[in-house]
């Protein structure tokens, strides 16, 4: 099928049909839900943590927001965890003209939840959704002192290509 058709057979069906409205991320009661505009007192506190923001690619900017769109694979998604709530997010974008290939983002701004395994299983659990949504390829970036990130991508099995930057690590995953 031509992927410009594929994709807008993708557009046209609700997000809440793709990816559920609340996606359950493995047995642990993580859930991944559509953001609903009500994130930004969170990402205010959150860039006030210097533990935070010292793995930003991009300093934090007043009024900073993100939001959904309709496209199955340009979404931000709350990570909510049964303890701590409304932990951090996951981002997934791809170029309209080339729904191969998704760029896949993680923010924590919830330290306590730090090293307990949740942004595996994130990750494991979308990497399974962008497959069936189409994706070939996820890019995984991340900033180069953050060794967390490098541990998951390796444990994923993506490979570190050349970055344009020396500000950013870049990892692709190749999916069958």
């Amino acid at each position: 099928m031509d992927r410009k058709i594929e994709y807008l057979k993708l557009s046209s069906v609700p997000i809440n049909k793709l990816l559920d409205k609340k996606l359950v991320v493995g047995a642990t009661g993580i859930t991944l839900t559509i953001f609903d505009g009500n994130e930004t007192p969170y990402y205010e506190s959150w860039f006030k943590n210097p533990e935070v923001t010292q793995f930003l690619r991009v300093p934090p900017v007043q009024g900073f927001m993100l939001h959904s769109t309709s496209n199955p694979l340009k979404q931000y998604y709350r990570i909510n965890h049964p303890i701590f709530g409304f932990i951090g997010h996951l981002g997934t974008s791809s170029q309209e003209d080339d729904i191969s290939s998704c760029e896949v983002s993680i923010v924590m701004g919830v330290t306590e939840a730090w090293g307990k395994g949740i942004a595996t299983q994130v990750l494991n659990s979308i990497i399974n959704n962008l497959k069936n949504l189409g994706c070939r390829k996820i890019i995984l970036t991340s900033h180069p002192d953050n060794l967390a990130t490098r541990k998951i991508a390796e444990k994923f099995n993506f490979k570190e290509t050349d970055s344009l930057t020396t500000e950013e690590l870049v990892f692709q995953l190749k999916l069958q």
